[in-house]
């Protein structure tokens, strides 16, 4: 059985018109040339939403660790000592205290960072954070280059021929004082 008869079916054709209409719209401008590849444009798209996706994962993962790590901090001071911070009646309990808690941290997050788990996972997380800062900088450069706006290839190239022109001025103007000063008055 068919759905979608009546209103939807006049809905869908409108909107099919209205893109029918936008795509007889002339091929000139920055507009057309961006969504002149829509399907390559949607696939960055979508990779970059797995980028971004797998990136929070890793993110999750490497903060689970950070808190359990925590956790378990507080939990060994909890161990260590019998006394809790209302029970701190003088400055010396208070520096006891304070000395555990020290103690506790540091043991539980050195073992944290040591362990092979977590150096594995703050890899993981750098690089999905590169392959999403490469990404950005790859779709950044294609719109430039649709807007007819310089690229950072552009930019370094212009650089460079700028930079030796400068050397190239520089050494005329040398070779230009030491004619002049060779030549007799």
């Amino acid at each position: 059985m068919r759905r979608g008869i009546g209103e939807n079916d006049e809905l869908g054709k409108s909107m099919l018109g209205i893109w029918e209409e936008i795509f007889k719209l002339p091929t000139i401008g920055p507009l057309f040339s961006y969504f002149g590849n829509i399907k390559d444009k949607n696939a960055q798209v979508a990779n970059l939403a797995e980028t971004i996706m797998k990136s929070q994962i890793t993110l999750g993962q490497y903060w689970k660790q950070v808190n359990q790590a925590y956790v378990n901090a507080a939990l060994r001071i909890n161990e260590k000592t019998s006394s809790s911070l209302l029970d701190i009646k003088t400055k010396k309990d208070l520096d006891d205290y304070r000395k555990i808690m020290i103690d506790s941290f540091e043991e539980e997050f050195t073992r944290l960072f040591n362990s092979k788990e977590f150096a594995l996972t703050y890899r993981d997380l750098l690089d999905k954070q590169m392959d999403l800062l490469s990404q950005i900088q790859a779709s950044s450069q294609r719109t430039l280059g649709i807007l007819n706006l310089p690229t950072r290839k552009e930019l370094d190239t212009i650089s460079k021929d700028l930079h030796d022109l400068r050397k190239s001025v520089m050494d005329l103007h040398e070779r230009l004082e030491s004619t002049v000063r060779k030549m007799p008055s």
